[in-house]
């Protein structure tokens, strides 16, 4: 309730002041500080934990942790790479490796506590990537 306050000062202030088009850069700053959570204006993420920190597993932790063998998952996303549903147009992102997204699904799919924004900042890709990413994975079985 208090940061709705603050930002209705901020605004009154804008709208009283000579330049009241434009809010100051320094209160445009100010007012996302108030409004955003603090989780948000510096999202923590794991970069190159797909890339970095799964390849160092023993065979043993990868089945702990994605609950098959690793040449299970890497057969699998050999085939979904030979897929309609792996993306083969560039699209101006970097695209994500077959073996990553499916890294990526097969965490999701065995982790029932993980929520999509879990999963997420684990891989460091967006939320929506992460929807579209386990979509066309499980496209793969249907």
């Amino acid at each position: 309730m208090l940061k709705w306050i603050h930002f209705l000062e901020l605004l009154d202030s804008s709208s009283n002041s000579s330049s009241s088009s434009n809010l100051s850069s320094s209160s445009a700053e100010h007012l996302l500080d108030s409004l955003l959570p603090e989780g948000l204006q510096e999202r923590q993420n794991n970069e190159g934990f797909a890339e970095n920190i799964i390849p160092l597993y023993t065979d043993k932790e990868f089945s702990e942790h994605f609950k098959v063998p690793r040449k299970v998952l890497l057969d699998l996303s050999t085939e979904f790479s030979r897929t309609e549903y792996y993306p083969k147009k560039d699209t101006g992102f970097k695209r994500i490796s077959a073996e990553k997204c499916f890294l990526i699904y097969v965490w999701y799919a065995t982790h029932e506590a993980a929520s999509f924004r879990d999963v997420a900042d684990r891989f460091n890709i967006a939320i929506s990537t992460l929807y579209n990413n386990n979509r066309k994975c499980w496209s793969l079985f249907e």
